[in-house]
């Protein structure tokens, strides 16, 4: 019963923490700044995070190579923008199981307090 019970709290969890990154991806790339844990995160850091991925070299290349192919340039776009939405849901993941630790590490030492003031009762 206690793993049944684990489970689900964890799938809850996951649920909340990919709730939150799809909702930080997307702040990010409609251009809103974001602040977790003392750190302020805006479009630029998405950028940022395509510049460092491997296919922003082959991406461009197709971009420049397809400037008079109407179809090819619409492919080497859709590429550019798949780039740039998992660049920001990284950035939202990486910030969500941030934000989510940093909480837990709070409720511990809220807890931690509260049991030192109890003892010293």
């Amino acid at each position: 019963m206690k793993y049944m019970d684990y489970m689900e709290r964890q799938e809850i969890k996951d649920r909340i923490l990919e709730s939150t990154a799809k909702s930080i991806a997307e702040d990010l790339l409609e251009g809103r700044r974001v602040h977790v844990n003392g750190q302020k995160w805006g479009f630029q850091d998405v950028l940022d995070e395509v510049k460092q991925g491997d296919d922003i070299d082959a991406v461009l290349s197709l971009l420049y190579q397809s400037r008079d192919d109407k179809k090819g340039r619409q492919t080497a776009v859709t590429s550019c923008k798949q780039m740039i939405d998992n660049a920001a849901y990284s950035i939202g993941k990486y910030l969500a199981d941030a934000a989510y630790k940093q909480e837990q590490e709070d409720f511990s030492i809220d807890r931690y307090e509260e049991n030192q003031a109890y003892a010293h009762h």
